[in-house]
């Protein structure tokens, strides 16, 4: 597959549904890395926001507007890495109940489990701060 060029920006998107309360979606990064995370990913230098939102959506697990219920911005931070200044928005993405991800169409073959985690089960799993956080928040939404 070829690659775009990296913006500097980055999206998250923290993927929610309603069942017996809410649930975040996890997706387990491959290993050797082996964590679990929300979805994450580049903005492409030809691309707006959502358009890389939706493109990270529908890659990493096949999550197309049919499915969608709706999307909102939560917040956004900056930080450097490998002397690069990045962007990261992140977004509250609400599914269906009825959504089942297909990871098994990413490009970049990321990733090779998810679940549905409650905000208790969620906060153990994932490793950063920032990622808790926006958890947090988005399942505390209304």
């Amino acid at each position: 597959m070829l690659k775009m060029a990296n913006s500097g920006r980055k999206i998250q998107a923290v993927v929610i549904r309603k069942r017996d309360g809410k649930e975040a979606l996890l997706v387990h990064y491959t290993p050797p890395k082996s964590y679990w995370e929300t979805i994450t990913g580049n903005v492409n230098r030809n691309e707006s926001i959502e358009e890389g939102l939706k493109r990270e959506l529908l890659e990493e697990i096949s999550l197309d507007d049919t499915q969608l219920i709706k999307t909102s911005y939560l917040s956004s931070f900056e930080y450097e890495k490998n002397g690069n200044h990045y962007r990261e928005d992140i977004f509250l993405v609400e599914a269906s109940s009825k959504f089942i991800p297909d990871i098994g169409h990413n490009p970049d073959g990321e990733h090779n489990a998810y679940g549905w985690f409650s905000s208790e089960e969620a906060l153990k799993l994932v490793p950063w701060q920032n990622m808790k956080d926006s958890i947090v928040k988005a399942l505390n939404s209304d």
